[in-house]
């Protein structure tokens, strides 16, 4: 039985062209034990056959809890997270990804965690890697924190290689807001607007989603996501206390983009990238990136430098 206490959850799916998993990602959250939610997805005019799908599944379903919203027009990603955003009904929601899956529990934990912390604005779970079959932790960056409050979320967003990832993250509703001009990575600039207005985040340290990496994901393309990146930290610079956390994140950031494109064969776009924020990095950064082009260091070498660096730490996989 439902008591007055127990906090209301909106699961949230925007989909394009999910035929291979939004039937899965649907059926992750309706199995949830938990005893207060809603399921609702927005199709996003979808070229596959994902409405198809969807249509079956809602007729063979009957469940109360689920509506799904068969749109007209097709939006880019960040207006379909909005539109699906919109259509919850509770105070909490969380935007799950059509080929991610919710964990079993996972609301039951994320509804404990609003009961242990009444006054947070969003709750931080962790994901884990659905990958060739294999499971890996997500979003252990290079980051130490204690579960429970965050004392400083733009510090911890902008300084940590950004270790949230939204799809894990619960919000208050009102919050749940996308900025429709940043691309793929318009969750990252919702999280610093969040960060810079001061609300309260707690760390909840425990896996709350399956993250599919596959590619066809919209975040596997990782110059784009790089490249949208740095738009968002460049434009929050200007706007943030603490310039120095922007730039520092840049450099690391522009490092790694670099190192990465240089493999590739692209160092040309490498350097148009630093150009791009020569004059946040400075002089001194912006040479030692461009000379990192000239350098015979691959990707794989500074990943297994970066692994020996966390095992030092004792930072988990």
């Amino acid at each position: 039985m439902l008591s007055e206490e127990t906090p209301a959850i909106s699961v949230c799916i925007p989909v394009y062209n999910g035929v291979a998993y939004v039937k899965e990602a649907i059926e992750s959250v309706l199995a949830q034990d938990y005893p207060a939610f809603e399921v609702k997805v927005c199709e996003n005019v979808s070229t596959d056959q994902t409405r198809e799908i969807l249509i079956a599944l809602e007729k063979d379903l009957a469940d109360p809890r689920l509506e799904i919203s068969y749109e007209s027009e097709h939006v880019p990603l960040a207006a379909n997270l909005n539109r699906a955003a919109r259509m919850g009904t509770n105070g909490w929601l969380l935007v799950l990804s059509a080929d991610d899956t919710l964990l079993p529990g996972a609301l039951q934990v994320l509804g404990a965690g609003i009961t242990a912390h009444p006054d947070a604005d969003l709750l931080i779970g962790r994901a884990s890697y659905l990958v060739e079959g294999g499971d890996r932790t997500l979003g252990r960056s290079d980051y130490q924190h204690p579960p429970g409050p965050v004392s400083d979320l733009e510090e911890f967003v902008v300084g940590n290689s950004f270790p949230v990832n939204i799809n894990a993250t619960l919000l208050r509703k009102e919050w749940a807001v996308f900025r429709e001009d940043c691309g793929v990575v318009c969750d990252l600039n919702l999280l610093i607007q969040l960060g810079q207005a001061g609300k309260k985040a707690v760390l909840i340290d425990e896996k709350i989603i399956g993250y599919r990496e596959h590619a066809g994901a919209t975040s596997s393309n990782r110059v784009k996501m790089w490249s949208e990146s740095l738009a968002v930290y460049l434009d929050h610079l200007g706007t943030s206390a603490r310039p120095d956390l922007y730039r520092r994140r840049l450099f690391r950031m522009l490092f790694w983009c670099s190192s990465y494109l240089k493999d590739q064969g692209e160092s040309a776009q490498a350097r148009a990238l630093v150009n791009k924020a020569s004059q946040a990095l400075g002089p001194a950064r912006r040479f030692v990136l461009l000379a990192l082009l000239k350098l015979p260091l691959s990707i794989r070498s500074l990943e297994k430098l970066r692994a020996l660096r966390r095992r030092f730490l004792g930072v988990q996989p």
